[in-house]
């Protein structure tokens, strides 16, 4: 049974600040029509040649399928998962030329991608498989050596690869275990970057790979893959260090500008980038935010600005890096504070379509800060109001207005969106009263604006939908009359005034002897002219009385001509209901007048 495996190593170089040069002693990727590499050697007891259950190819084959072989004279299928595309990093990648295992079975069925026939005691045994560098490399001279790799491995606990190396023209190879011995349970491709002191100052260096192939009842693939094999060299240099970060301030907001300096020791070479660095806001540089950086040799000046997304936060710290050579700098060792941004919400209506003379309330959501609101006839001119707060009552309003909010902190400002409240015209409502005989009163509707709907309440239980409608009541007394008018917005409006049925009877006599009479302006503040028109010359008395018959004034008595006659009066009389009193030979006639 064909088994697959695959395991990844992630051994990684440590920082080399200081590394004054570099050197390329050694590359290979496989993808020329040669190698520098000796394929299946029998170096550490492996298997040469290709007459095992595997073998070492270089090939660009990333495609599985389908195979059978035969065991104990039994035929058994097995499927070949295809190989992992490389990433960009990898020298003509995706499908480039690679180093790998292929499965001996897998290759007699057309498959030559990254695979392996597990050993299961039965049909296939213990073996390993190496391939190593044809040629040394000289390290004398270098001070630290890196070896470094793209590889693939998924395998299992009994099929690994492992990494030799060998300072005698491989007479013989001592195993890399730092930082791991074995490579497996890695499906996609990874780069390892391998350095141990042994590498450096060696007149004859190599390395080698090993796929060991050990029984078990687990594995898979893609077998043990190699990429990009390199080996620089490096000549030790001064070492470099970076300061603390200085700046002026503890307390900033997202957005703001700040100048970071520094002090820079040791050598720097051309293309480095001093970067200023923010931290999280628990003072952690696992992630930093890059908030500024210059291209420079020596230390410089660093202009910042703190994101606009950055976290409100007390615990933030700054640090200055270098790209070339690579060293970390001290941070600046105090708390710093970036405090929250002001956030004026959106502001939202609870009726945007209101009656004049009527309130709405508008209601900020997502605010962070206190607002201050705004008014606008227009929507571009805005006046500030006085009200502070998330929810502004319009108060009374009588045309429509657009309204915002403005949030302020020591951050700056935001303005909310501009909410527009229409204001509906409403008809004013307003009605005079003229009791004429007996208990009779004629109202007249003198509202204004538009309306369509009229409704009277004349204060006894009745009422009316006309216009100007003449209600009786029943008995004398006061009587609290409204009348609400309402347009088709449904804004409505009420006027109340409060009538007076008099007791005595209002009687006009019509009579050939009698004429008419009135009394103008009514009411008034007791000045008052009295119009008559006679049918017959009489003689006439006028007298001002009270609701309870009582004689207040007598304004004329004497005879006059029959036509018209005029009269002024001025009554000093207390505000209130009175009665006009015009006595005849004939009869009597009487009017209520009003003092104000």
């Amino acid at each position: 049974m064909l088994k697959k495996l695959l395991y990844s190593f992630g051994f990684t170089l440590s920082a080399l600040s200081g590394m004054q040069a570099q050197t390329t002693l050694f590359t290979e990727t496989f993808d020329g029509a040669s190698h520098a590499f000796t394929l299946n050697t029998s170096d550490q007891s492996a298997t040469a040649g290709t007459s095992g259950s595997n073998y070492w190819i270089v090939n660009n084959s990333y495609m599985g399928g389908n195979g059978s072989l035969f065991c104990l004279g039994f035929p058994f299928s097995f499927t070949v998962a295809a190989t992992t595309s490389q990433p960009v990093a990898i020298t003509n990648s995706p499908n480039s030329k690679y180093l790998h295992i292929v499965s001996a079975a897998a290759v007699s069925s057309g498959i030559s991608n990254a695979s392996f026939t597990a050993a299961d005691g039965f049909c296939n045994f213990d073996e390993n498989n190496f391939s190593k560098m044809t040629n040394d490399v000289s390290t004398i001279g270098l001070d630290s050596v890196e070896v470094s790799f793209y590889w693939l491995c998924s395998g299992g606990t009994e099929s690994y690869g492992e990494v030799y190396y060998s300072t005698n023209a491989g007479s013989t190879w001592t195993l890399v275990s730092v930082p791991t011995s074995q490579y497996s349970n890695q499906a996609s491709w990874a780069q390892r970057k391998l350095t141990l002191p042994a590498f450096a100052q060696k007149s004859t260096l190599r390395f080698g790979f090993r796929f060991v192939n050990l029984t078990t009842s687990a594995a898979s693939d893609p077998s043990f893959s190699v990429d990009d094999v390199n080996i620089r060299g490096f000549v030790a240099g001064p070492v470099n260090s970076i300061a603390a970060a200085t700046f002026t301030g503890t307390a900033f907001c997202p957005g703001d500008a700040m100048t970071i300096n520094f002090a820079a020791t040791g050598t720097y070479n051309s293309g480095n980038v001093f970067t200023a660095q923010l931290s999280n806001a628990a003072g952690s540089f696992v992630a930093p935010t890059a908030i500024g950086q210059i291209s420079s040799q020596t230390a410089a000046p660093i202009s910042a600005t703190l994101p606009l997304g950055t976290a409100v936060g007390t615990g933030y710290r700054i640090r200055v890096v270098s790209s070339n050579l690579a060293t970390t700098g001290a941070n600046n060792g105090t708390n710093i504070t970036v405090a929250a941004g002001p956030t004026a919400g959106v502001a939202s209506i609870g009726s945007d379509s209101i009656c004049s003379g009527t309130n709405t309330t508008v209601t900020l959501t997502g605010v962070v800060g206190s607002a201050v609101w705004e008014s606008s006839s227009n929507g571009t001119s805005f006046v500030a109001s006085s009200f502070i707060g998330n929810s502004f009552n319009t108060g009374n309003l009588t045309q429509s207005v657009y309204l915002r909010a403005i949030v302020i902190n020591s951050c700056g400002s935001d303005t909310s969106n501009a909410a527009y409240v229409v204001v509906l015209p409403t008809p004013t409502a307003l009605f005079t009263a003229a009791q004429g005989s007996a208990f009779d009163v004629t109202f007249s509707n003198n509202s204004s604006g538009t309306f369509n709907n009229i409704n009277w309440n004349f204060g006894d239980g009745d009422s009316s939908n006309n216009n100007a409608p003449t209600h009786t009541y029943s008995s004398t007394g006061g009587y609290n009359v409204s009348l609400t008018v309402s347009n088709q917005f449904g804004c409505s409006s009420t006027y109340t005034d409060s009538i007076d049925v008099i007791a005595v009877a209002v009687e006009l006599l019509k009579s050939e002897n009698f004429g008419s009479f009135n009394c103008f302006p009514n009411p008034s503040n007791g000045n008052f002219q009295i119009e008559m028109t006679l049918n017959q010359s009489q003689d006439i008395q006028i007298n001002i009385i009270d609701l309870n018959g009582r004689r207040l004034a007598n304004l004329h008595k004497g005879f006059l001509t029959a036509g018209t006659a005029q009269f002024s009066a001025a009554l000093e009389l207390p505000a209130g209901i009175y009665v006009l009193e015009v006595q005849g030979e004939k009869g009597r006639a009487y009017q209520k007048i009003v003092i104000e």
